[in-house]
């Protein structure tokens, strides 16, 4: 019975020491490397040019329309004139 407690905590270490590698294994499977980061990167910048000119052609498309808006509610009493054949 005294090589009983040695032995099972030998081969309680050994099978912590296992699993612990083999997590381990799995977790620097999962890590992307640093290509796959770089590119992620590219696609993220590329992804915010592209809402910033999204951004700036919807505040162009607001301006017209505000100004559309203004020019139809001038309550000008005159009717617009209407374009010369050519």
């Amino acid at each position: 019975m005294g090589w009983f407690f040695p032995a099972l905590a030998l081969v309680t270490i050994v099978i912590a020491a296992a699993c612990g590698s083999w997590m381990m294994a799995r977790f620097l499977r999962d890590v992307p490397d640093r290509r796959e980061i770089d590119g992620l990167r590219d696609e993220v910048d590329a992804l915010r040019a592209e809402v910033e000119q999204s951004r700036q052609e919807l505040a162009e498309a607001q301006e017209r329309l505000d100004f559309t808006e203004r020019l139809l509610t001038k309550g000008s009493s005159r009717p617009p004139e209407a374009p010369t054949p050519t």
